[in-house]
């Protein structure tokens, strides 16, 4: 059986292309519209992440986007073609080789120098959270020695330039669903670039690549395959089942002929994943889940947040009785002439949609705190995310002003 060829044809205007400066480098990279793509427009699928350089020569290529289970099913047999293997949870690194160096690259950008979540938000001598990189993150998956250079670790010097390999990283400080606890490397896509035409990559069959030299006894993962069943419908009674745990997210099912492949989570999963959200602000994340009354129930599932969200709690109870306070000042007894910005917008709002009202109507009526409550349940979250941090934004334009000095 031949390797499949990907075929990148589409003139689209669903495909988004923008131009990427990377230590001096300059690329191209092109992108499916996510907001556009359908099986109707199959010959987008292979536009998840297609890099180039700036004269257009192919680069690096992500593996296509999955299909849909009913058009998979309707589309292809479950016979000897078919390989069913467990989806790895975690963030798509894309490694390939450029003038001399290897490099790292997500979806819509190149180097790593980045993050997705954040996890600092109060920075203490007690503070155990880090914010680190993609690339330091990927280094850490690697078990390189601090300080080492990508290019300088062996298995960079081992692996083979002409290919370009698709990664998923896990790494404990990019936490989504699934516990982590170590980082770790799973490599799921090997594409070799077709030198004659340049619109076409080989997608290496697993078969091949996994037994490639460079990772034999080496930190790199590979899927678990599992026994694929006589029908669609047995694998996924056997995989993603009702009663499978939310540790097992589901089953890749791919067409070893064709390269098509499609993606079935499981139940347990996706309701873990929805309560979960996928705000990079983990803050925006309490603050919706308040509103929701499912801070509990988030916690339950993931304990290794109660400390930061307890933070989060009392920030925002300290928030709301100060400007409770603020107001009492301002229009009860008078004693303050000043009233911080941060909040006298709020404390005027309230006055004029709370309390004037019924004083025009002759009615008599006292701002409590649960009115204060109540005047931010009803602005938006990020509102109140704007809101809750105004201290935290003081002190930055203060740092960037200094700095400017």
């Amino acid at each position: 059986m031949s390797d499949p060829v990907i075929e990148l044809t589409s003139e689209s205007e669903n495909i988004k292309t923008k131009q990427y400066v990377y230590e001096e480098n300059k690329y191209i990279i092109k992108n499916y519209d996510r907001n556009m793509i359908s099986e109707s427009f199959s010959d987008l699928f292979a536009y998840k992440s297609v890099i180039s350089d700036e004269n257009g020569k192919l680069l690096s290529i992500a593996p296509p986007k999955s299909i849909g289970y009913n058009y998979f099913t309707s589309s292809y047999e479950c016979d000897s073609n078919i390989e069913i293997s467990e989806i790895i949870e975690g963030t798509m690194i894309n490694l390939f080789y450029h003038n001399d160096k290897w490099m790292l690259s997500t979806r819509g950008a190149i180097g790593g120098t980045y993050f997705y979540f954040r996890n600092q938000y109060y920075v203490d001598v007690h503070s155990t959270s880090r914010q680190i990189s993609f690339y330091d993150m990927f280094m850490e998956a690697l078990q390189a020695d601090d300080n080492q250079m990508l290019n300088d670790n062996m298995l960079m010097k081992n692996m083979d330039k002409n290919y370009c390999y698709s990664f998923v990283m896990q790494h404990p400080d990019n936490h989504i669903v699934i516990p982590v606890r170590f980082p770790q490397l799973y490599l799921t896509g090997v594409y070799k670039v077709d030198n004659v035409e340049n619109n076409k990559f080989t997608a290496i069959s697993r078969e091949v690549y996994e037994n490639f030299d460079c990772f034999k006894n080496s930190v790199i993962h590979f899927p678990k395959i599992f026994e694929t069943k006589d029908s669609f419908q047995d694998n996924l009674d056997a995989y993603t089942g009702l009663q499978e745990p939310y540790t097992n997210v589901g089953i890749m099912i791919y067409n070893k002929q064709s390269g098509v492949r499609c993606a079935v989570k499981t139940h347990s999963y996706l309701k873990l994943k929805e309560l979960r959200g996928n705000n990079p602000n983990l803050q925006y994340q309490y603050l919706s889940l308040r509103r929701i009354d499912k801070v509990k129930e988030f916690l339950s599932y993931f304990p290794q947040y109660k400390k930061l969200f307890y933070k989060f709690y009392v920030q925002y109870k300290d928030f709301m009785f100060n400007v409770h306070r603020s107001y009492i000042a301002r229009y009860i007894t008078k004693k303050e002439k000043f009233i911080s910005n941060k909040y006298m917008p709020h404390i005027f709002r309230i006055h004029q949609e709370m309390f004037v009202p019924h004083m025009l109507k002759g009615e008599k009526t006292t701002i409590k705190l649960d009115d204060v409550y109540q005047y931010f349940n009803d602005r938006s979250i990020a509102e109140l995310l704007y809101a809750l941090n105004y201290d935290a934004r003081e002190v930055h334009d203060k740092q960037v002003t200094i700095k400017h000095i």
